[in-house]
């Protein structure tokens, strides 16, 4: 299930793959765990914050806020 923050209508998806990166290569792995910085494929939907879960506990994380670019 794909959530985008709490109390959104949850999204059934199929991951096709999730890799990790080992310095500037990614790298195939079997799982990802909370906090792990991975790139998805599979799913167009997925954006920064959203909460991939189980269908039987489709319970959303607060989205996250990322402040804007800025130059100086």
């Amino acid at each position: 299930m794909l959530l985008h923050g709490e109390g959104s209508e949850p999204l059934k998806v199929r991951v096709n793959q999730v890799l990790s990166f080992e310095g500037l290569e990614r790298v195939l792995v079997e799982e990802a765990e909370a906090g792990d910085i991975v790139l998805i494929n599979g799913i167009d939907e997925v954006s920064i914050g959203s909460t991939l879960c189980h269908p039987e506990h489709p319970d959303a994380l607060p989205l996250l806020k990322v402040d804007e670019p800025t130059l100086t």
